[in-house]
């Protein structure tokens, strides 16, 4: 923690309260990790907990005072924190993984605890390294019927191509158990891969799984009843259908699921067996819902909202007569909140203290409490006390016509206080598929924003959060229609009066990378630079297992990018040196799992032989992304460096 955020925050060591900073924010300021990356309030409203990175700490909700001491993980095993969930009103239940191997993200063990929030009563109920080394557990539910225990799916687990061919069991372990709980009352399910889920009395009612890209789900009434495959009977057992369960009703008869079977897009569904329907509850017509998105009612008996992956993270009220909804609405309307988004992070049992948390593009987020009796709201926390939101720059969302007269949202942010027409970066998002430039503090903008730059990014075809339709359109499109894509914003943002259209680079990571060096040589002139970091530089390898450390389908990599390697290669920036004009940044961690360095080695020789300008950044010891704030820091000091000299 630097000296910034030692003098800007009075504390009880993860939950911070954001008192006036003196310095200006810095690239230190914007990498750095989250004070806090979660809080959480407990069923009964009166204690939050405060998640860090590597530790976590209770405080009363009434008074905000601490009342533990920190729990923390092993940091020199490479633990971290992954999910925290309350057991019941007087106890946490968490797990901590590891990062494994070359890959920058946190793998198995899946190693459980539990403790108090006196922080004086831990339990390690399983070890997956201690105990069962060839099993993995996942949380499934707590048990209504026993505080003392909670629901566990079991699954086989010794390498990653076994799990998926496992077959699951439910099991109730006791998380007060010091060491290696008691696991019993085992349900096993009916098919040999996929998950299990339970209904409200904790039996395993629904089996779903996806085999070769078609969803199978098998249900039962209860523990006696025989399974039946209701995927062809619902209409989910279809290609590329995607079903996501999120729990039983109060009825405990018909059950939540978040699916695309019916238009592509993501949409909320109520199922019921005996009618052997699905029943829309809520659905867009152009966006999804986010899976992490949706909110239940303090009961759980029915879902009070949903949160879209429109270009404001929207939040949809679903139960408008509940007590929580209406305020939150309330809430919502107030100016202290304007361009923000306002999400539910808990609700007590009785409804009368709700946890906030209000982000921005330009705020990573603070933290509120508030009381539905005094109807009182009180700043909590801040996740990265350090940085001021009134420092950051704002960011603004336009819809703009591709080439092909497919609409694309394009957020254009720009620097505070610039003087004159700035320039401009482009910032192509890693994927292409599954993600997208989402609502909320992106430090890389930030960081760009800092330094003077405008910048521009937009969610091409192929992106997340527009349905099946605009996820497909980008397959077989990476050196294609992407690239349009992204020049289509590139243009648009240089045709504003307050950008300089003469002064453009472009910079991406992973395929971003590929984008950013492919844009460069397609546009030869447009471009004054160009930056990719641990990118891939040659699909033509992806079909030699050079990207990533796990296996890809054949199928789904087939769809994505074709199996014509010679095409591919062509097309690839590697093979076409003679056409860039651009100097070139490129940066690469030498133990990176998930873009292989033979990439990069590729592409520095390229440009050597072609005679391009380029500076290489090659951290023989780094992994994917530069993952540690410091690493990311001294990165993009050069990288600025690099920018200021050629626009």
């Amino acid at each position: 923690m630097n000296s910034k955020i030692l003098s800007c925050v009075f504390s009880f060591i993860f939950v911070a309260v954001m008192v006036a900073c003196p310095q200006a924010a810095t690239l230190e300021d914007i990498f750095a990790e989250p004070v806090l990356e979660d809080m959480q309030l407990s069923p009964d409203g009166k204690h939050l907990v405060g998640v860090g990175p590597y530790a976590f700490q209770f405080m009363d909700s009434g008074n905000l005072q601490m009342i533990s001491p920190r729990v923390s993980v092993n940091m020199r095993a490479r633990e971290s924190i992954m999910d925290l969930l309350w057991a019941n009103d007087e106890r946490v239940f968490y797990t901590v993984d590891m990062i494994v191997g070359p890959s920058p993200f946190p793998w198995w063990p899946n190693n459980f605890y539990s403790v108090n929030t006196k922080g004086t009563q831990h339990s390690n109920p399983f070890n997956r390294g201690q105990d069962e080394p060839e099993k993995q557990l996942r949380f499934r539910s707590l048990n209504s019927g026993n505080k003392r225990t909670v629901l566990m799916q079991e699954k086989d687990f010794r390498n990653f191509r076994e799990i998926y061919e496992s077959t699951p069991s439910i099991i109730e372990m006791d998380i007060y158990s010091k060491k290696k709980g008691r696991r019993t009352n085992r349900q096993k399910g009916p098919l040999s891969f996929g998950d299990l889920y339970v209904g409200n009395e904790g039996v395993a009612r629904i089996a779903y799984g996806v085999r070769s890209g078609i969803p199978v789900m098998h249900y039962r009434e209860n523990a006696t009843s025989e399974w039946t495959n209701i995927s062809e009977a619902t209409g989910i057992g279809t290609f590329g259908a995607e079903i996501t369960f999120l729990g039983f009703a109060g009825d405990n008869k018909s059950f939540y699921v978040l699916g695309n079977h019916e238009n592509g897009l993501t949409n909320l569904y109520l199922y019921s067996p005996s009618a052997n329907e699905y029943k829309k509850v809520y659905g867009s017509n152009e966006f999804d819902i986010r899976r992490d998105g949706v909110v239940w009612t303090p009961e759980r008996d029915q879902v009070l909202g949903v949160t879209l992956m429109d270009p404001f993270s929207s939040f949809v009220p679903l139960a408008s007569q509940e007590l929580a909804a209406r305020y939150w609405l309330t809430l919502a309307q107030m100016d202290a909140f304007a361009n923000h988004r306002l999400s539910i992070s808990g609700l007590s049992r009785d409804g009368e203290v709700m946890l906030l948390l209000a982000d921005s593009m330009a705020n990573p987020g603070i933290y509120y409490r508030f009381n539905s009796k005094s109807k009182a709201v009180d700043m909590v926390a801040s996740k990265k006390p350090g940085l001021l939101p009134s420092e950051m720059s704002d960011t603004v969302t336009h819809r703009v016509k591709a080439h092909d007269g497919l609409s694309l949202y394009v957020n254009l942010t720009f620097p505070k206080n610039s003087e004159g027409a700035a320039p401009l970066i482009v910032l192509p998002h890693a994927g292409p598929h599954a993600i997208y430039d989402e609502f909320g503090f992106n430090p890389e903008v930030q960081a760009y924003a800092l330094n003077g730059y405008a910048v521009v990014q937009v969610n091409y075809r192929g992106s997340a959060g527009r349905g099946v339709e605009f996820a497909t359109a980008g397959f077989g499109e990476w050196t294609g229609a992407i690239i349009e894509d992204v020049l289509t914003a590139t243009r648009y943002a240089a045709g504003q009066e307050t950008i300089d259209g003469q002064r453009i680079c472009i910079a991406g990571s992973h395929y971003g990378a590929f984008v950013a060096l492919t844009a460069a040589v397609k546009e030869p002139d447009l471009f004054k630079c160009a930056i990719g970091n641990q990118g891939l530089y040659d699909l033509s390898l992806l079909w030699n297992g050079q990207v990533p450390a796990w296996p890809i389908d054949p199928w789904l990599l087939n769809a994505a990018i074709g199996s014509d390697t010679e095409a591919l290669a062509a097309a690839s920036p590697t093979n076409n040196i003679e056409k860039l004009k651009a100097p070139v940044f490129l940066s690469h961690g030498g133990k990176d799992g998930f873009a292989p360095p033979r990439h990069h080695r590729n592409m520095v020789s390229a440009l050597r032989r072609g005679g391009v300008e380029f500076v290489n950044v090659d951290e023989i010891d780094g992994a994917h992304g530069f993952r540690d704030p410091e690493s990311k820091t001294r990165l993009y000091e050069q990288i600025m460096e690099f920018v200021k000299e050629h626009i």
